[in-house]
C-alpha cells in the first residue's frame, strides 16, 4: 500500500477542518460527542489505560512507517502526558507549626 506524503500543513489543515466540521456538528445537532470523566477513575485505571496506548504506540513503531508513528504520537501524546501527571505521587500538605 502507497504511502501519502504527510506534512505538518496537512496534519493542521486537516485538525482545523475536523475542528471546524465537529463545531457546526455540535451545534446542529448531527453528531453526538461523548466526553469521558477521570474523575471518578481510580488511579490504576489510568494506569491500565496509559499501559495500553503506550503499547499501542510502541506497536505503530514497531509495525508502520515512522511518518504513522509521528502521526500516531501527535495524537496520543497530550493524552498520555495528562495521564502521566495523574499518576504522579501526590505530595503531603504541609501544615504551619510542623
Amino acid at each position: 500500500m502507497p504511502e501519502a506524503s504527510v506534512t505538518t500543513s496537512s496534519i493542521a489543515r486537516y485538525a482545523l477542518e475536523k475542528y471546524v466540521s465537529d463545531h457546526i456538528a455540535k451545534r446542529d445537532g448531527t453528531k453526538i460527542f461523548i466526553e469521558i470523566s477521570t474523575a471518578d477513575a481510580t488511579e490504576e485505571d489510568i494506569k491500565n489505560l496509559y499501559d495500553l496506548i503506550s503499547k499501542l504506540f510502541d506497536e505503530t513503531k514497531e509495525n508502520y512507517s515512522p511518518m504513522v508513528n509521528y502521526m500516531v504520537g501527535e495524537i496520543l501524546e497530550p493524552v498520555m502526558m495528562k495521564m502521566a501527571s495523574l499518576m504522579k505521587p501526590k505530595k503531603p500538605e504541609v501544615r504551619d507549626g510542623e
